[in-house]
């Protein structure tokens, strides 16, 4: 009994066996001295298969958005406006659950989510059975909960300029009570950027030149709010739903120049695109947990529904010119491309430790349904009137449907991980405009395998194992014409399987500071880009 006198007795007397002694104990004047403890953790954390960011309480969180704190990762990239982690692409999450956006959209939504409301960021470059075998390394933001009860209210601000200036801002709200967790946020984010694009293409005797600059400007404004209710200490039930808006406008100047004689031009064009785009992309996530008894092992069902709704028009005018001279002839294009997904899925997650190990079990099932209506119209003079060469509609329903089983225990120096992940695919793609169908249907298994071996606290060494697979999107599969130019599209290939994938990866990390890694890969059917000329046209496609 700390601050008190201790009690001495040479004997004890009870008056029956009935009754109870008391004793009691005096205070002791003597006080404690104050001692502040504080726990610092380090902006990185390494692993043979993991990398985290601790974004909480550090410098990052003050005034990056969630964007430039992805690309502070030993490895992480950006090219094209799409993120890559040691040379892979990137499937997001955000507190576990898959963001279904990616490209240049994905960049917009992070661009304006301030780092102040995330907790941490882990990178899985070899993710377990456990996440969807695509290809990709995993990236899963989590954000801050706070856990003091009552009200609490987060603000924040950013500025910042490159050749434009940029900013974003917000509010965060929380309400906490013993059982009750409810949350909520707005935030907007402003910026301008842009690209320039170089091509140089030689053929038979000729060479042809392109020259594109191209300036984009972009306003999100990014929605979310939830609550979670603990109906009792072992059943917990929650929702959530996270929303974007994006407005985006661009203008685009091509130069492309054809040259017989390397130092004077033969013919050309140039094509002045102005175009807008709107994207409204709701996300809706209801959970139940459950935890089975005190040892940690809990059961999670879940089920998403993502819409993603966008809104595309551009307008080209396409000036020619003949040996330096300029032609009459301009033509004038629209297109105007509403495009729709519906993506829903349910799972139901089982975590069991045991005594030497931890299992872990999962069922999940994804429907996803896209609809991509391409109209083009052609005006040379004589008004509008459909361009039936680049119009398509087309519509790709994907349902997957999976099941894995992980297994991990730590035995001395060594982390020892495994699992197996079974997906059944069928998919449909129809071209209204060709009234053309194409089905596919397929299972795969996908294993996963990890060693982690610490011989001393500076040294991790690691080797993983998995196969996965890559499904092509929509922008590969899709028959419609992508416009560059007169003289270039680019068509997807509706023929397209998917490519499988085996991923060997060695590491060795030394004190949290240096990462060095070896990845061996092999693949079947992998993606090339093909080219084949219709006429003057360059028309670049997938196979």
């Amino acid at each position: 009994y700390i601050g008190y006198h201790t009690y001495k007795a040479d004997s004890l007397m009870f008056p029956n066996a009935a009754k109870a002694l008391t004793v009691k104990l005096q205070l002791e004047s003597k006080g404690l001295e104050d001692l502040m403890i504080t726990a610092k953790k380090p902006l990185l954390t390494v692993s043979a298969n993991k990398v985290q960011i601790n974004v909480s309480g550090g410098v990052l969180a003050g005034s990056s958005t969630v964007w430039e704190v992805l690309l502070t990762a030993p490895g992480a990239t950006e090219q094209n406006s799409q993120l890559n982690f040691r040379n892979r692409p990137v499937a997001l999450l955000i507190n576990g659950r898959p963001v279904r956006v990616s490209g240049e959209e994905l960049k917009s939504l992070l661009s304006a989510m301030p780092a102040s409301g995330v907790d941490r960021i882990e990178f899985i470059p070899n993710p377990s059975a456990k996440y969807e075998a695509q290809g990709m390394a995993v990236v899963d933001i989590i954000m801050t909960r706070d856990k003091t009860l009552g009200t609490t209210y987060t603000t924040n601000a950013n500025v910042g300029s490159g050749t434009w200036f940029r900013s974003n801002a917000g509010l965060d709200v929380m309400y906490r009570t013993k059982r009750w967790y409810l949350f909520g946020g707005y935030n907007i984010g402003q910026q301008k950027q842009f690209y320039n694009v170089f091509t140089n293409r030689f053929l038979p005797g000729a060479l042809l030149k392109t020259d594109e600059h191209d300036v984009r400007s972009r306003t999100i404004h990014n929605y979310k709010a939830g609550f979670d209710f603990e109906i009792n200490k072992r059943n917990t039930i929650g929702a959530s739903l996270i929303s974007s808006n994006l407005f985006r406008s661009r203008h685009v100047i091509n130069h492309t120049a054809l040259f017989t004689i390397l130092s004077i031009p033969d013919s050309g064009s140039v094509v002045n695109t102005t175009g807008k785009a709107t994207v409204f992309n709701p996300t809706l996530n209801l959970y139940y947990k459950k935890v089975l008894d005190s040892l940690g092992r809990e059961l999670t069902i879940s089920a998403d529904h993502m819409r993603y709704n966008k809104q595309w028009h551009d307008n080209f005018e396409n000036a020619y010119f003949n040996q330096g001279s300029a032609s009459s002839i301009v033509e004038y294009l629209r297109n105007n491309s509403p495009a729709s997904i519906k993506a829903s899925s349910l799972s139901a997650d089982l975590v069991w430790p045991s005594r030497k190990a931890k299992w872990e079990a999962g069922l999940r099932y994804n429907y996803t349904l896209t609809d991509n209506d391409v109209f083009w119209e052609m005006n040379k003079g004589a008004g509008w009137k459909n361009d039936v060469t680049k119009t398509n509609h087309f519509i790709y329903r994907e349902g997957i449907a999976a099941g894995y089983i992980n297994w991990s225990r730590s035995k001395g120096k060594f982390d020892l991980a495994g699992g197996l992940r079974a997906e059944a695919t069928a998919t449909e793609g129809i071209s209204i405009t060709a009234a053309k169908r194409d089905r596919r249907s397929y299972i795969d298994f996908f294993p996963f395998a990890s060693v982690e071996w610490k011989p001393v606290a500076t040294h991790i060494l690691g080797v993983t194992y998995r196969k996965s697979i890559q499904r092509f999107g929509l922008d590969y599969i899709n028959p419609f014409i992508i416009y560059q130019s007169p003289f270039a599209y680019r068509i997807g290939n509706p023929y397209l399987l998917p490519q499988i994938n085996h991923q060997l990866t060695l590491t060795y990390s030394w004190k949290q500071m240096l990462l060095f890694g070896v990845d061996l890969s092999h693949a079947r059917r992998t993606l090339g880009v093909g080219y084949r000329e219709e006429g003057p046209i360059t028309i670049s496609t997938y196979e």
